[in-house]
């Protein structure tokens, strides 16, 4: 058995590190309208899922999702009719490969993503890319969807949110 061993000083600064740690998923917890953690059959059944040329696995500890080489995933998301929502997906910060793709949300492009070198950090990186309100306004849903370009890599998405907009 091993002990983690620090100093008083030490034991203060990492005390507070994991206080800020817990405060920041409180606040992303309570920001939060719909969540999917990809992979996972129960929830992905519960948010409609359907995809072509789909893969999944897991790493660090965390399931993933990708499609490849034209292929789809698509979730449905309940928006609990808020208007000011982003979309937050959960990346590998230092993928490789050829990794081009869209984001779209009931079929409109939100996005075309590359996450290759794009943070070269190892670690997971949460991105959020505001939806425009009149995609979502008067709907109790939205389906969003990953699709990877040709010879390319939808992905991993390791998970995705709807969340309410702060500080935009």
């Amino acid at each position: 058995v091993y002990f983690r061993q620090a100093s008083e000083e030490q034991f203060k600064a990492i005390q507070k590190e994991m206080a800020m740690a817990e405060q920041k998923a409180t606040e992303l917890a309570n920001q939060t309208i719909d969540l999917i953690f990809p992979g996972e059959q129960q929830p992905e059944v519960e948010h409609l899922m359907k995809s072509e040329n789909s893969f999944t696995g897991n790493f660090e500890g965390e399931n993933w999702r990708d499609a490849r080489d034209g292929g789809y995933f698509q979730y449905n998301l309940m928006t609990k009719g808020e208007k000011d929502l982003s979309l937050m997906v959960r990346y590998w910060g230092n993928e490789s490969a050829s990794r081009a793709f869209d984001i779209l949300i009931d079929g409109e492009l939100l996005v075309i993503e590359n996450t290759v070198g794009k943070w070269n950090q190892s670690t997971q990186i949460n991105v959020e890319y505001k939806i425009p309100v009149e995609w979502v306004k008067e709907k109790e849903s939205v389906t969003v969807t990953f699709k990877s370009h040709p010879g390319n890599i939808a992905g991993g998405v390791f998970y995705v949110r709807l969340v309410r907009n702060v500080g935009f």
